[in-house]
This record gives C-alpha cells, structure tokens and sequence, in this order.
C-alpha cells in the first residue's frame, strides 16, 4: 500500500471517529495501520477508539496483533506498544494479563517508570499489598522527591498495619511538601496514625510489664524497638499520659487483704 492509499485511511478513519462511529473508525485505521505498523501512534488510537465503543477485548487483539507486526522494530517502539497493551489490559481488569505486560517492559527497561505504576496499581488491584510495597520502594528510589509516590507508599504500609512506617512517611511529606495541596490529607493521616498506636501502645503497656517499665525508663527506645513511630506532638501526649499513670500508681494508698 502507497503513502496515498494510507493517507486516504487516515482521513477516512478521522472522519468516522468524528462521527463517533468508533467501531468503522478502529477497523479503517487498523488497513493503514497494518501497512505501517511501526507507526505507533495509529495503534494507540485504534486502541482509543476500541475503549470509546466498549470493546476492550478488540483493543488488546489489536495490540497483540501490532507487537507481532513489530517483532524486529526498535526498542522504543516494542515498549510503547507493551506499555499500550498492559494499560488495555488494566482497562479489561485482566490483572494477570496487564502484571505480565508490565514484566516484558521492565525487562526491556528495569527502570521504566510508567511500568512501574500500573504494576503496583495491579498488585493493589488484587490485594498483593507486600509487592505492591515493593514496587512503590522502587518507584522512590528512582523518584525519591515525589510526593505522590510517597503518599500511596504511606497508604500501602497503612493498610497492611504497619502504623509506624506509614506514619514515618506522611511526616515525611510534610517535612518535604510544606504548603501542597496535598500535605493536609498527610497531615489528617498523621493525626489518625498517632491515635490509633496510642491506643495500641497503651494497651501493650497494661499488657506487658517489662514494656511498661521499658516505656517509663526509655521512652523513644522503646517506641522505636517495638516499631511505633509518632510524631512529635504525639509523643509529647503520650509522655504526659504515662507520667500521669506512673502519678497514680505511686500515690495509691496500699491495699490490704
């Protein structure tokens, strides 16, 4: 086929999809695509048009069809395709099918970013909470100033009960985005996050005697050996909180039997 022939697709296709005849539009542009498959742009757009009709199945079938067409092309061309496809998938929630496409583009490139999200969005998706962890670690260690990646880690650890690193990082936030939109909600976790291991800690301490006497005797040594992190205002409330109940303690008269 001639750079006329497809360029006449292309308009034909164009034309269609103004129409919103996505369908007609996906199936024109798929000939022009098929003659010029290194041409990615056209299989992200068929990709679109497939989605906009609600035909995700048709979507991946194309880009399938486009990788094999593109077997020998660069490496550039084989991950857009591969990044295309896994968002497909993600689109079909085929959490299997997108998690394996997000693997063949991090094997072509380890630190491929956008590969990285929707491969913790998957791991999340299917309640893979520790590997989604994993993911969003690497995420910061090639982003380590991105609030963003640092608030969803903060969730992650958050919702697998780890109060103490969750807190640890939206202080986190806070220490590095002062100002943002978004410290707020972080500040709000904070807050929370300070309650609920207050309440924890103080149980542990009517639980266990030696993590009392731990607690009353090194303070901060003992909320970090135990894996507790509060802020400093929650801190300073539980301090005072133990002292009053040591107050107690000593003042009670003794008890005769």
């Amino acid at each position: 086929m001639n750079k006329k022939s497809i360029e006449a697709l292309d308009n034909t296709a164009k034309s269609l999809a103004e129409q919103e005849q996505w369908q007609e539009a996906a199936h024109t542009l798929a000939r022009a695509a098929k003659a010029a498959p290194q041409d990615v742009w056209r299989w992200k757009l068929i990709t679109e048009w497939h989605l906009r009709s609600g035909d995700p199945k048709a979507a991946v079938c194309g880009l399938e069809q486009a990788l094999k067409l593109n077997q020998t092309a660069t490496q550039s061309v084989r991950i857009e395709l591969w990044l295309a496809l896994a968002e497909a998938y993600l689109s079909a929630q085929n959490w299997k099918a997108g998690a394996e496409a997000c693997s063949e583009i991090l094997r072509l490139d380890s630190r491929h970013h956008s590969a990285l999200e929707l491969l913790a969005t998957v791991h999340l998706q299917t309640n893979e909470l520790e590997n989604a962890v994993d993911v969003m670690e690497q995420l910061l260690a090639i982003s380590p100033r991105d609030p963003l990646h640092r608030l969803k880690l903060a969730t992650l650890l958050q919702l697998q009960g780890k109060l103490g690193e969750a807190s640890l990082e939206f202080q986190r936030v806070l220490e590095l985005y002062p100002g943002m939109p978004f410290t707020e909600d972080a500040s709000e976790a904070v807050d929370a996050l300070d309650r609920l291991q207050t309440q924890q800690i103080l149980m542990l301490a009517a639980e266990q005697n030696s993590f009392r006497l731990h607690l009353e005797r090194h303070f901060d040594r003992a909320l970090l050996e135990s894996g507790f992190y509060l802020s400093e205002n929650g801190r300073e409330s539980l301090r005072h909180m133990v002292a009053d109940v040591n107050t107690d303690t000593v003042s009670a008269p003794p008890r005769f039997h």
